[in-house]
């Protein structure tokens, strides 16, 4: 039969295995969170700049159209023409 001494020895190998194992786990744990919260960031990042272009394209759009309503060039004449009709359907 094993003595105490023994169990108490082997309780405390197999604790500090434990620990080491659980060490290297929130080790990865936390490398893993910032990866995550630098994606989050880089995403949030990327919106922002997609609405930045969406902006600016609806506004080159508003300025084409404010331009060149009277003449549209020809890719641009059937939009051109229904907003036109819109302007008119609210103004009727």
């Amino acid at each position: 039969m094993a003595s105490f001494e023994e169990f108490r020895k082997k309780a405390a190998e197999k604790a500090e295995l434990i620990a080491g194992k659980a060490s290297v786990f929130a080790k990865s744990a936390a490398e893993k969170t910032k990866t995550v919260a630098r994606i989050g960031v880089l995403n949030a990042d990327i919106l922002a700049e997609k609405d930045n272009i969406r902006k600016a394209s609806l506004e080159i759009g508003k300025l084409y159209y404010e331009y060149f309503k009277a003449d549209p060039h020809a890719p641009m004449k059937e939009l051109c023409d229904k907003i036109a009709a819109s302007y008119a359907a609210i103004d009727a």
